[in-house]
C-alpha cells in the first residue's frame, strides 16, 4: 500500500471514531445537562459558553506545536485530553451526583482538545493530501465520520431511553446510564488518537512558520477578497447559534420526546443522515464549480430553517426538517473546510486557524447567548422559541450580504507532500 493510501485510510478510521464518540457524548450533553436538573437555557449554553475560554486557550497551538516539533504529537495529543476530560463526568455520573459546574469545567477540557487540535490538524493534512484529491476525498471522509455520528447518536440514544423506561422513578440509574455511554466515546476517543499516530508526516518537519498579528489577521479578513469570508463565516455563526443550541430543549421540552428517547435520537442521527446524503453530490460540486458556489448554495438554504422546527410536532415533519438541515449544513461546512485549505498560505495557515477559532467560537458563544437571553426573556416557552427561531432566520439571511464581498481563492502553492501523482483515492 502506498504511503498516501496509508494516509487516506487511517485518517478516515480516525474521523469515523472521532464521530462515534461525538454521537455517543457530545450530542448528549444537552439531555445530560436536564438529566440532572438543570433549566433548558443551561442545556443549551453548555455546549457553547466553554468554548470561550478554550477559544482564548487554544492561541497557545502554534507555541505548542513548535514545542513537540510535530503537528501529529500535536493533534493526537489533543484527541487523548478528549477522551480524559470525560473520565470525571463518568466517575459522577455513576455516584449519581454531577454538580452543574463540573458538566461546564469538563466540557471546557473537552472543548480544548477539539478545537486546539483543529489548526493543527488542517495544516497537517494539508501537507500530506495533495489539493486535487481534497474536494472528493474530504467528502467521502465526510460520509464515514457523519455514519459514525449517527451510530452513536442511536446507541447511546437507545440505551439511556431502555435505561429509563425500566427505572422510570429512579434518576441515579438513567445517571449511571449515561457513565456508560460516556465510557464508550472515551473508548472512541482513544482509538481515534491511536489512528492519528499511524498517519505519517512529513520528515524533516519544517517549523518555520510565521506568526500573523491580530493586526494582519483583521487586515485580511476586511481587505482581502478570499479573506473576507471570514467575516460572512463569523457572521453566520453567531446567526446559527442564536437557535442551533436550543433545539434539544425545545424537542424534548416543548414536543414532548424527553420521554421518548428514541424519537430524539432518530431527530438527531436524521440531521446526519441528511448529511451523508448531500455530501457526494457537495463534493462534486466544489470539485467543478468551486468551494464559493457551494457556499452561495448552501447558505442560502439554510436562512428559512431554524423556523420550520415549529411547523409541527409531529415526527415526520420534524425528521424531514432535521434531514435538510443536516444536508445544507454538511455542504457549508465543506465549503468553508475547502476554502480555508484554498485560501490560506502553508507558513501562516496553523497561525491565522488559531485566530479563527477566537474569532469563530466567540461569535457561537455570543449568538447562543443572545438566543438564551431571548428565550429566558420570553418565558422559555413554545411562542418564545418561536420568536428565537425566527430571529436566527433574519439574522442568516443579513449575513449573506457578507458573503457577496467573498471571492473564490486562487489557490496557493503547497509544501512538497508525500504523495505520488497517479494515487488514487481509497474505495
Amino acid at each position: 500500500m502506498s504511503q498516501l493510501r496509508h494516509n487516506l485510510k487511517h485518517s478516515a478510521i480516525d474521523g469515523t471514531a472521532y464521530s462515534v464518540m461525538v454521537g455517543l457524548a457530545e450530542n448528549q450533553f444537552p439531555a445530560f445537562v436536564l438529566a440532572i436538573g438543570a433549566t433548558q437555557v443551561t442545556s443549551g449554553l453548555v455546549a457553547t459558553v466553554p468554548i470561550c475560554l478554550c477559544a482564548i486557550l487554544q492561541l497557545l497551538t502554534p507555541w505548542g506545536v513548535r514545542k513537540l516539533g510535530s503537528y501529529r504529537l500535536w493533534t493526537a495529543g489533543n484527541a487523548y485530553l478528549q477522551a480524559a476530560a470525560l473520565v470525571p463526568l463518568i466517575v459522577c455520573a455513576w455516584l449519581g451526583r454531577v454538580p452543574t459546574w463540573l458538566v461546564f469545567a469538563a466540557g471546557t477540557v473537552y472543548w480544548f482538545g477539539s478545537v486546539s487540535g483543529g489548526p493543527a490538524w488542517t495544516t497537517w493534512k494539508c501537507l500530506i493530501f495533495p489539493e486535487r484529491l481534497r474536494a472528493r476525498y474530504f467528502a467521502r471522509r465526510s460520509r464515514w465520520c457523519n455514519a459514525g455520528v449517527l451510530l452513536g447518536l442511536l446507541l447511546g440514544g437507545l440505551f439511556i431511553e431502555r435505561v429509563q423506561a425500566a427505572s422510570p422513578d429512579d434518576s441515579r440509574a438513567v445517571l449511571r446510564a449515561f457513565a456508560v455511554v460516556f465510557t464508550l466515546a472515551c473508548v472512541a476517543r482513544v482509538v481515534s488518537g491511536t489512528e492519528m499516530l499511524r498517519i505519517s508526516e512529513p520528515r524533516p518537519l519544517d517549523m518555520n512558520e510565521r506568526d500573523v498579528s491580530w493586526r494582519e489577521f483583521g487586515s485580511k479578513a476586511l481587505h482581502s477578497f478570499d479573506g473576507r469570508f471570514i467575516l460572512f463565516a463569523g457572521a453566520t455563526a453567531i446567526a446559527a447559534q442564536i437557535a442551533q443550541p436550543f433545539f434539544n430543549p425545545y424537542v424534548l421540552k416543548q414536543v414532548g420526546l424527553e420521554s421518548a428517547r428514541h424519537l430524539h435520537a432518530a431527530l438527531l442521527a436524521a440531521a446526519f443522515a441528511g448529511r451523508m446524503a448531500v455530501l457526494p453530490l457537495a463534493g462534486r460540486i466544489a470539485h467543478r464549480h468551486g468551494a464559493l458556489r457551494l457556499a452561495w448554495m448552501s447558505a442560502i438554504a439554510l436562512v428559512p430553517l431554524a423556523p420550520l422546527w415549529t411547523l409541527s410536532d409531529h415526527i415526520g415533519v420534524l425528521f424531514a426538517v432535521q434531514v435538510l438541515v443536516g444536508g445544507m449544513w454538511g455542504a457549508f461546512e465543506l465549503a468553508s473546510l475547502l476554502m480555508f485549505f484554498d485560501a490560506l498560505h502553508p507558513r501562516e495557515r496553523t497561525s491565522i486557524l488559531t485566530k479563527w477559532n477566537l474569532v469563530n467560537y466567540a461569535c457561537m458563544a455570543g449568538g447562543s447567548l443572545i438566543g438564551g437571553r431571548l428565550l429566558a426573556a420570553l418565558g422559555e416557552d413554545r411562542r418564545a422559541y418561536l420568536i428565537v427561531f425566527a430571529a436566527s432566520a433574519l439574522a442568516r439571511l443579513l449575513a449573506l450580504a457578507l458573503l457577496m464581498r467573498a471571492r473564490q481563492p486562487a489557490g496557493v502553492v503547497e509544501e512538497p507532500t508525500l504523495t505520488q501523482p497517479d494515487a488514487a483515492l481509497p474505495p
